[in-house]
């Protein structure tokens, strides 16, 4: 019973932290990933992308029923939490996916091999041309499978392309001379805060949680002890009074 109540309430305390969003992965190409809902789901689950503007239906999971579409390769699956699960994943398997059609996780699969750099938002970052040597190398951007311009003032000096400021806008996929350099993740700075003040309610909910079990594991214990202490003194003096009623002359005396 304890026992029960204490997994209701961490259960309670850590769900008030849980917040729907949109989660961002970034994974190399023949990898493995997993996509999970942004909310709990329960019963038949619809799993679908974004291709061209469009959303289209790639996997549904009914109980113990699959469906697949377009999946020849049957790379698609789902776990005991209904996510989808993709196997080999391809560059052209980037984009945004969507759960009972709310968006749950934007994918971007990179070439193998190919450094990702994570900064925050306004700062400044310099990317490497694996393979520059004293020419100035070309730069180039794509971003889901396209080709993105650089910014004008973003500078290339020997094989290095320095980008200061840099802006959510800036993220993407780089090469130099035609061969993957690295994969720019701008952090948001509201991104960074909302992580900042989840990690901190979720560290409260977990010492807030202990407190609450502490609580009630001394809460029991103090009950049993008084219980226990009163059971003691009732039979005291019951023995007290069954040894006066056999030995009168105590009384006497």
């Amino acid at each position: 019973m304890r026992m029960n109540i204490c997994s209701c309430l961490l259960a309670l305390v850590l769900g008030c932290n849980v917040t729907a969003e949109i989660i961002h992965q970034i994974v190399e190409e023949e990898q493995q990933v997993s996509l999970r809902c942004s909310h709990s789901v329960e019963g038949k689950v619809t799993w679908s992308r974004e291709i061209n503007g469009n959303t289209v239906d790639i996997f549904i999971v009914d109980g113990e029923r699959e469906q697949r579409f377009n999946d020849p390769h049957k790379r698609y699956g789902s776990l005991a939490d209904k996510s989808l699960h993709i196997s080999r994943v391809a560059v052209s398997d980037s984009g945004k996916y969507l759960c009972n059609n709310e968006a749950a996780v934007e994918l971007t699969v990179i070439p193998s091999g190919t450094t990702t750099v994570s900064i925050a938002e306004k700062s400044s970052v310099t990317l490497t041309c694996p393979d520059g040597g004293s020419h100035v190398p070309t730069w180039t951007r794509e971003i889901d499978g396209k080709q993105q311009q650089i910014r004008p003032h973003v500078s290339a000096v020997h094989k290095y392309l320095n980008i200061p400021d840099v802006q959510p806008g800036d993220s993407g996929l780089y090469y130099c001379d035609g061969k993957p350099a690295a994969y720019l993740n701008v952090i948001k700075g509201d991104q960074s805060e909302r992580d900042q003040k989840s990690s901190l309610g979720l560290v409260v909910g977990i010492v807030v949680s202990f407190l609450l079990v502490l609580l009630i594991i001394i809460t029991v214990y103090c009950a049993r002890r008084c219980k226990r202490r009163g059971t003691e003194e009732r039979h005291h003096i019951y023995d007290e009074i069954r040894d006066e009623g056999l030995n009168p002359t105590k009384r006497e005396k």
